[in-house]
């Protein structure tokens, strides 16, 4: 049993299970019809025991439960179980008390443990083997809903081994919607495998299963379950969320369709277990299972341990085989070891990885791999060998692609016997297997071929794949950085440069020279039987689709790989600014690079803009050249492009704000009217008409041939952007003060609010004093607003505020005073008012604020 007392061959993580020694007084005492074996596994519910039951002479796994609570809970659980009765279902056997008051439960043995043993143990499953298994599942599952019982937490780890076959285990959150009825919304089960509504906590039925079903294939073909790079709370608002679950672009059409049905985010338009029965890709499945009548009844002796699974999975592609009339992996294994079948053995494994998505376990082994690895020293077989790798080590377990690893890489990149195309293809082949090992990252840092990519760059071929090469390594997260620190020097980042350059402008060249040299393989890998003369159609320079794919993605590669460096320290900065004219010319002339995707575009102007943040980095970038077609492209791009380029046209401005007329010159004014409708550029677009107004007349020129004046009245309402509007504002009034004076007449309550809000701030000591200059100007060259802005209140307050700011706050504050006095209706009256108030100001040692106090003296004619 499994540690919630599910019967299982073996208990996860054993070393970590807190073992409960009950005092003597308390032991569970098993009748004398069980013999107690070794103890499966102990928690705060009890222990778990295999035992020999010797009125049937089988194997059982009892579950005593001492803890009152746990019996108490189990209750609900245990009358469930003692109503099902089904081949795939875990089977309750009997239940007692004993003396002391524990429970036990024998429940059958499962000698094998859980399908999440065995791909712990052998890896994923094939699609074959895996579809076996999920018919015995399903036929469990639709015997369940017809029961009105839905289990709630299926997944590998509670569907366990019996014999030849895998039974539902786990019932601790089934439900029985006879009792509970169609309208529960209780959330449970286990986060990657939960069903949408279940997350959400919407009603659930038997559909809420069926998504869990489509989750544990998942798991079973991957060894881990859907988002499962992702932790728990992020995955489930993934799964609740209007995203489609990713699917492996590997699976074949059938097991996507069988998935997407499964994972239907709409449980309605979810099959239920029967329809999916019924589903193609279950029928060669159904077939198998009525040849190996998996059903019929076993006896203990005869009981499969995991080490029969391996020799069942073997029999199933012998069977597979025989059906195909093709040698068995043993029969393949000999063929490599001589030379007449050399070549037929190489073309059957390699026809037989792409059946079954993995390299036979007995091509892996040391005799398998050392016959490949001898086939590279044969002329006569070195194309087919090198052909052959390319196309098996995607689906080696990492024994083999070890040893593949320390024997062909060094000797093929860089073999000095060979020459030309013979070269290049054996250096392709070299690249297939660091691409496809997880261990190939690290093989390259350590074994100093990270030093020699260089030479790999210098081939044009070659250099499709080097990108995705340097990709890996940064990615693999080599324990120091030691992958970041050896990519992170200048003349690599210099030729990463020129690469992606290259790439843009040159790959269907290169492409085409690629289809010209080699020979796709693909065809003759997968084709449907084989035919005389297949072995020496593989005698080519030859090149798979996997191959080709990584080759045609080069552009999105290589540009992936300068985003890498832009982000990667701030001397990888500078490095990468130094370079950057191919870059720069790259974004000025879009039209030029057809091969440029409008995704690669934005991920060039993200560069820029990652670039442009380093102070020093920026300066070697020639901002000017770019300013004006990045404003061109502002209007005409998607709205995530033209966010993005704002942003870099902003922090251009920003870092130089000599730029600002030039911007103007180049149409900023109007691409930005044109661009304000953009949710995501408008905070953009607000930063850059409060920054261009402040600069000179002939930006405020510019900005009268548009409407975005309003937008500068408009954002005296919001507290975020109010003081850039004012401040705006205030610098065009100095030099239109007719044309502001018009717009502002309409907003005076606006910026009465403002300076009332403005107020307060300076009474709490948390003034922005600059702000009343800005008022101050707007009142001097705007006459008419400043006669609606006053009011005896105002005075007040700023009498109030002048005791509670230091000197420079006193000068701002005297300044706007004074402009409130001169447009207020009686101005000689109301400064006299004000004379015992500011005797004290008259006397400040600072003379600027004596000077201000003055000139509200001057203004009574006292």
């Amino acid at each position: 049993m499994d540690k919630r007392g599910n019967p299982r061959g073996r208990v996860e993580n054993k070393n970590n299970i807190k073992h409960i020694r009950t005092p003597k007084k308390q032991q569970a005492k098993l009748p004398d019809r069980f013999l107690k074996k070794e103890e499966l596994g102990s928690g705060a519910f009890g222990v778990v025991y295999a035992a020999f039951d010797q009125e049937t002479s089988k194997t059982v796994a009892i579950k005593c439960l001492i803890n009152n609570e746990a019996i108490e809970d189990f209750q609900e659980e245990l009358t469930l179980l003692k109503r099902l009765k089904h081949p795939s279902i875990v089977p309750y056997l009997d239940s007692f008390k004993d003396s002391n008051g524990a429970l036990h439960i024998v429940m059958e043995y499962a000698e094998n443990g859980s399908l999440l043993d065995v791909i712990k143990t052998y890896g994923p499953l094939n699609e074959m083997i895996c579809s076996i298994y999920v018919v015995q599942i399903l036929q469990g599952l639709e015997y369940l809903h017809n029961q009105s019982i839905i289990h709630r937490d299926i997944k590998a780890a509670n569907v366990l081994m019996q014999g030849d076959n895998c039974k539902l285990a786990d019932f601790g959150l089934a439900l029985d919607l006879d009792k509970y009825g169609h309208t529960l919304r209780e959330s449970a089960g286990s986060p990657y495998w939960m069903a949408p509504e279940v997350i959400n906590g919407d009603p659930v039925d038997t559909k809420c299963d069926i998504w869990s079903i489509g989750a544990t294939v998942h798991e079973l073909l991957v060894g881990k379950p859907p988002l499962w790079d992702l932790a728990p709370m992020p995955a489930m608002f993934q799964i609740a969320g209007p995203r489609d679950i990713p699917i492996p672009a590997r699976f074949s059409p059938d097991c996507k369709e069988f998935l997407q049905l499964c994972l239907n985010k709409n449980p309605k338009l979810r099959p239920d277990a029967k329809q999916l029965l019924a589903h193609k890709w279950l029928k060669k499945a159904h077939e198998m299972l009525a040849k190996f009548n998996p059903g019929s009844q076993v006896s203990a002796d005869e009981n499969m341990n995991m080490k029969s699974i391996t020799a069942r999975f073997e029999a199933l592609n012998i069977w597979e085989s025989a059906e195909n009339h093709q040698p068995t992996p043993d029969e393949m294994c000999q063929m490599l070891n001589e030379d007449k079948t050399f070549a037929h053995g190489l073309l059957l494994i390699a026809r037989s990885v792409q059946t079954i998505k993995r390299l036979p376990q007995l091509i892996q082994n040391i005799c398998g791999m050392r016959a490949i690895i001898d086939g590279l020293t044969n002329k006569q077989t070195k194309l087919q060998t090198l052909n052959l790798i390319q196309c098996i080590v995607p689906y080696a377990e990492q024994n083999a692609t070890s040893l593949l690893l320390h024997s062909v890489p060094q000797k093929l990149l860089f073999d000095e016997t060979e020459k030309g195309d013979n070269l290049l293809h054996q250096q392709i082949s070299s690249m297939a297997l660091l691409f496809s090992s997880s261990i190939g990252p690290k093989f390259c840092c350590y074994s100093g071929l990270v030093n020699k990519v260089d030479i790999l760059l210098s081939t044009p071929i070659l250099s499709l794949f080097v990108p995705r090469l340097l990709l890996q390594i940064f990615n693999a997260h080599i324990s120091g950085n030691v992958g970041s620190i050896l990519l992170a020097n200048r003349d690599l980042i210099k030729k990463a440069v020129y690469l992606a350059f290259k790439a843009c402008l040159h790959a269907k060249e290169y492409l085409d020279l690629i289809s010209q040299k080699f020979t796709d393989i693909s065809p003759i890998i997968n084709a449907p039987q084989l035919n005389e003369g297949d072995e020496e159609k593989l005698n080519v320079l030859g090149i798979p689709s996997e191959m080709m794919g990584i080759a045609k993605n080069v552009v999105a590669d290589a540009i992936s790989l300068l985003h890498k460096y832009s982000l990667l320290s701030p001397k990888s900065q500078v490095y990468l600014a130094e370079e950057f004219d191919p870059i720069s010319y790259i974004i000025q002339h879009k039209e030029k690079f057809p091969n440029l995707t409008s995704k690669e575009y934005t991920t060039l102007l993200t560069i820029l803009n990652n670039v442009s943040s380093n102070v020093v980095a920026k300066e070697k970038i020639a901002a000017e050249e770019l300013l004006q077609p990045l404003i061109s492209q502002i209007t005409g791009s998607r709205e995530d492009d033209s966010a993005t380029i704002l942003q870099i046209v902003s922090n251009m401005i920003k870092n130089s704000p000599e730029l600002i007329e030039s911007a103007c010159d180049y149409g900023i004014c109007v691409a930005l009217e044109k661009a304000r409708g953009l949710v995501e550029a408008t905070v953009r677009v607000r930063d850059l008409v409060c920054e261009i107004p402040t600069v000179s007349s002939f930006c405020v020129w510019k900005l009268k041939e548009t409407t975005l004046y309003q937008d500068l009245t408009d954002m005296i309402d919001f507290p975020i952007w109010n003081r850039k509007a004012i401040r705006a504002l205030s610098h065009w009034a100095s030099m239109d003060s007719r044309f502001i004076s018009k717009h502002l007449e309409g907003v005076y309550e606006s910026i009465n609010q403002f300076i009332f809000s403005e107020l307060n701030a300076a009474e709490m000591k948390s003034s922005h004093p600059e702000s009343f200059v800005d008022v101050t100007r707007i009142m001097q060259y705007c006459p008419n607003v400043g006669h609606k802005i006053y009011s005896p209140e105002i005075i007040e307050r700023v009498m109030t505020c002048l005791g509670k700011v230091g000197a420079f706050g006193q000068i701002q504050f005297l300044e706007f005073l004074i402009q409130v006095i001169v447009q207020s209706p009686q101005p000689s009256l109301i400064a006299a008012s004000l004379i015992p108030q500011l005797l004290p100001f008259t006397q400040s040692s600072v003379m600027q604020v004596q000077k201000a106090a003055l000139r509200v003296r001057i203004l009574s004619r006292c």
